[in-house]
């Protein structure tokens, strides 16, 4: 799976480990009960389990090297120290938790409607509200790009 996004060995295990995820979740459904799954805790915690094992294998994806992949790996579950962590204040650390919640509660709130019926129901208040947060965020940005991933192969 991960041979068509560039040459490297690193893009070959992305895409095996991607492949021994589906094997096992495949195995997994075999013996454990359907019912484990079918609470909110459960699937909250199977969410946050996949959320996990993906952004592990982006390492792969994005590190030039197995050698780069394994010391943000280290760096990730504190066998190394970061440097750049060290600027991370608590302030900037309580406003990132609080804007993942806002996403999740907009997430559960949105996830299986239609941004036309969310916009109809919500008023021309918040539906400006919304558009003048955007337009804020847009204007705030800064304008210099990243270049697209793809670019860099």
């Amino acid at each position: 799976g991960g041979l068509w996004h560039g040459a490297a060995w690193t893009f070959v295990a992305w895409g095996a480990l991607h492949g021994v995820y589906l094997g096992a979740e495949r195995v997994i459904r075999r013996f454990v009960p359907e019912r484990f799954g079918a609470g909110r805790v459960a699937k909250a915690l199977l969410i946050v389990l996949t959320f996990h094992l993906v952004c592990f294998c982006w390492v792969l994806f994005r590190a030039e090297s197995f050698t780069s992949a394994g010391g943000l790996i280290e760096t990730m579950f504190g066998l190394k120290h970061a440097a750049g962590l060290q600027t991370f204040s608590r302030w900037n650390m309580v406003l990132v938790l609080l804007a993942i919640s806002a996403l999740l509660v907009v997430h559960g709130t949105c996830r299986e409607r239609r941004i036309e019926d969310l916009s109809a129901k919500a008023g021309w208040l918040v539906t400006a509200g919304v558009t003048t947060v955007m337009l804020f965020l847009a204007l705030t940005a800064g304008d210099k790009g990243v270049e697209f991933i793809y670019f860099q192969f």
